[in-house]
């Protein structure tokens, strides 16, 4: 003891920020595979992705298939983060993030938080179009991509990849590729948005 006596709710609150600076940077790591893996549309999971089939911790994976996400966590640990092989061998077994619904909770966060940056980027430069396409998925599942196409401030045009939470007052074109059905009159989206800015 220094002889310095401090309040209770200050001891607390600087235990706190503690935590959360320790917590920040066990997840530093993830989220940045997370975002990597997601930027070069890689999957993440493999077709034998289980906890009986990820390596240990450091490891290669001993079976074909388990997972590209665990793979690039265990290489960053092969090349020096301490932080993150510090957290995956000391961590509680529900708290390792290697589990497909934590791999869908920090998918969920990091496509929420780029999706409201691009949508104040959108909203910053008023204007934009919409491009609307589908195709049937591997599983003949249809699938409908939107596509946000505006110029940014660098008068640069952008074309980005979201789901819709924009002022619709400000769209000022529409693009259908293999979409008629939406375009058409059997769901009308096209003439409602018209409509809307008319």
């Amino acid at each position: 003891m220094n002889g310095i006596i401090q309040n209770i709710d200050i001891l607390i609150n600087k235990k706190y920020e503690k935590e959360v600076a320790l917590n920040r940077d066990k997840l530093r790591s993830i989220v940045d595979s997370i975002i990597f893996l997601g930027h070069l549309n890689i999957a993440f999971r493999g077709h034998r992705e289980n906890s009986q089939n990820h390596p240990t911790v450091e490891k290669y994976s001993l079976v074909n298939g388990a997972g590209k996400f665990v793979e690039l966590l265990n290489y960053r640990i092969r090349g020096g983060d301490k932080v993150l092989e510090h957290n995956l061998n000391s961590c509680a077994k529900n708290a390792s993030y290697f589990s497909n619904s934590s791999q869908n909770e920090l998918i969920n966060r990091c496509g929420n938080y780029i999706q409201n940056f691009l949508i104040s980027d959108i909203k910053e430069n008023n204007f934009f179009s919409i491009i609307a396409d589908e195709a049937s998925d591997c599983s003949i599942q249809e699938q409908m991509s939107l596509i946000i196409r505006f110029i940014d401030c660098s008068f640069d045009v952008r074309e980005e990849f979201m789901d819709y939470s924009l002022v619709i007052s400000n769209c000022r074109g529409q693009g259908y590729d293999s979409a008629g059905s939406v375009a058409g009159h059997i769901k009308d989206f096209a003439k409602r948005i018209k409509d809307h800015n008319d």
